[in-house]
């Protein structure tokens, strides 16, 4: 009442009192919703993952009698973990304005590349399945159980599993893998999902939702029950009780296996800033989990579970191996040596020179078939700065070292998807191929409608893309570096294989787009330093002269190294300045490449 109303007006005073009114009941339906979420959680959690009395790892007390806010939980005790989060429920969310838009926005292209995709979708399921390896979890007589497990929990119905499966969250064992995890935090950044409010259509929709966010939780889950079971018998088989085995087993479990709850705070933030990876809390698990397998293995050892120790070490060999040892199997059993490799590596997409491929031979008219290995191996982030030092598609190791640096801070240092792809629409240059967003010479609109259908096109859910595809393959098109679309590849897409049939020509033609940029970029720091209007020392011309130099060696030389591997892949020079010449490179420039030399370099007439 005191404040002046001129700085009322400024602090935006509303003075109609139907706004008012509709701001207040809005308020209390918030809060009676947010009590009522309180009760259900008491009711449904006391005994489970709620206690009245400090036992265990239950012994962070939630709130005292004195906090109206969460009130109906006062007095009442739970992990750290699950206190945090639900003090962050009761908080609420502190984004407001543009900036929460932002966030739902990419929260939502997440999730529809996550769980909206099957391909996705079965790639998480087969790669969790190396987490058992990694830890040791070789006994694998308990899948029956963890199936109608996982399967229960998909369907809702959990009445004939209701006590075990209260056991597992209890213990920590289920429902908080990484991977699921994030995904659940991002669909809550997007909408309610209570599907007790709202219309029949929108309670539909938001149950969907539930079950797909299930099914993907359920492809960790179902190897963390696994891993749980495998645990249990065996610190009981070493003369355990069973209850400290069963409090052992679940914090091995959340210690060997990607747990989001294990994410620190501030790697959880991030995932909301548009400007670092898509997903950072799982490449940080896995580095958490890497470092505790051994000290996990020391402590089996001091304990005299020698036969269990060994196990894990196994396990850790084969995880870290089993993709190089799948690779140098498949190079001995079609023939392909060590040049072959490093020639399709060149001449494959940007992100897969450090991948590591299990090879399928060629195909009738000779072209290479492969597997990418990356998206069923979960320790792959890990292992790309070793496989960039260790390809020799790198000048030196230095450079390995860098690019393979680059990979592993990717995640956190680099763009999300859909900051990525606005990007490239300002820059208007696609990241992939170099190619162009939209046409600079058309319309307004028609570089509107462009731009338009390639962010579409980019953000779209996982499932869309599926679709895609398979009729693209229907059509025998084909992607910007040589990947041909077949019905049988796109089959096993949808069950999470994605197999690649890959053209040199068609290959090397998109490798000439990215040489067309830097080629034309190389004389920029001599035009910069010649333009300057004010008078400026020789040498700084000199300098910027020494650096087009510079650029323009490094293009040709990359060029080079892109010829060197067609030449291993099968094609002749004929073919290789044809695929040039179809990518843009002038023609003048086309001898020297194929000669691998460098021509000379000199300014326009008016430089």
């Amino acid at each position: 009442e005191n404040t002046p109303e001129p700085i009322r007006e400024l602090m935006g005073e509303y003075k109609d009192p139907r706004i008012n009114f509709s701001r207040t009941m809005s308020h209390m339906s918030t809060l009676l919703a947010s009590h009522h979420f309180l009760r259900s959680v008491r009711e449904e959690g006391l005994g489970v993952f709620l206690s009245a009395q400090p036992s265990g790892r239950m012994s962070q007390e939630i709130t005292s009698f004195n906090e109206e806010k969460m009130l109906p939980l006062a007095g009442l005790y739970a992990t750290p973990e699950f206190r945090q989060a639900l003090i962050d429920f009761a908080e609420g969310n502190n984004l407001e304005g543009w900036v929460k838009d932002l966030v739902r926005v990419t929260s939502s292209v997440k999730y529809g590349k996550t769980v909206l995709s099957p391909t996705t979708m079965a790639r998480n399921f087969y790669s969790a399945a190396m987490f058992t390896v990694m830890n040791g979890h070789f006994d694998y007589s308990n899948i029956i159980n963890a199936a109608q497990t996982t399967w229960a929990d998909i369907r809702g119905n959990t009445r004939a599993r209701r006590d075990y499966m209260r056991r597992l969250a209890e213990l920590g064992v289920s429902h908080d893998s990484a991977r699921a995890g994030e995904i659940a935090a991002a669909l809550d950044d997007i909408m309610d999902l209570d599907t007790t409010r709202g219309s029949a259509p929108v309670r539909a929709g938001k149950e969907t939702l539930n079950v797909a966010t299930r099914m993907y939780q359920a492809g960790d889950d179902f190897w963390k029950i696994v891993g749980y079971e495998t645990e249990l018998k065996d610190l009981v088989n070493s003369g355990m009780a069973r209850e400290d085995a069963e409090a052992l087993a679940a914090k091995r479990v959340r210690d060997g296996y990607p747990t989001y709850s294990m994410v620190p705070e501030a790697i959880q933030q991030l995932r909301r800033f548009p400007l670092v990876g898509t997903f950072v809390s799982f490449p940080w698990e896995i580095m958490r989990t890497s470092f505790n397998q051994l000290r996990m293995t020391r402590e089996d050892f001091q304990a005299g579970r020698n036969a269990k120790a060994a196990r894990r070490l196994v396990g850790m060999s084969i995880a870290y191996s089993s993709a190089y040892a799948i690779k140098t199997a498949t190079m001995a059993m079609f023939g392909i040596d060590d040049e072959e490799d490093e020639a399709v590596r060149k001449l494959a997409a940007p992100w897969q020179m450090n991948s590591q491929f299990a090879y399928l031979g060629h195909d009738d008219e000779g072209r290479m078939r492969y597997l990418d290995l990356s998206h069923l191996d979960p320790y792959n982030h890990l292992k790309r700065p070793i496989t960039a030092l260790m390809n020799g598609n790198y000048d030196n190791i230095g450079e390995g070292a860098v690019e393979g640096m680059k990979e592993f801070l990717a995640p956190y240092l680099g763009t999300d998807i859909t900051a990525g792809v606005i990007g490239e629409i300002w820059a208007n240059k696609k990241q992939g191929s170099g190619t162009p967003v939209y046409d600079e010479e058309a319309d307004i609109l028609t570089q509107g409608y462009q731009a338009g259908n390639h962010l579409m096109s980019s953000l779209r859910p996982g499932i869309l893309l599926n679709v895609e595809r398979t009729l693209k393959a229907f059509n025998d098109q084909m992607t910007s570096y040589g990947r041909e679309y077949t019905l049988e590849d796109e089959a096993l897409a949808w069950v999470g294989f994605r197999l690649t049939t890959s053209d040199p020509k068609v290959s090397m033609q998109f490798k000439s787009f990215d040489f067309s940029d830097s080629r034309s970029a190389a004389g920029r720091p001599t035009y910069r330093a010649l333009r300057d209007p004010n008078i400026i020392d020789p040498s700084e011309v000199a300098e910027g002269v020494e650096n087009t130099y510079t650029r323009w060696q490094e293009a040709f030389e990359e060029m080079h190294a892109v010829v060197r591997a067609g030449r291993v892949a099968g094609l002749s020079d004929q073919e290789i300045a044809e695929s040039l010449d179809k990518g843009g490179v002038p023609q003048r420039d086309i001898a020297f490449i194929i000669r691998e030399q460098v021509p000379p370099w000199s300014p326009s007439s008016q430089s």
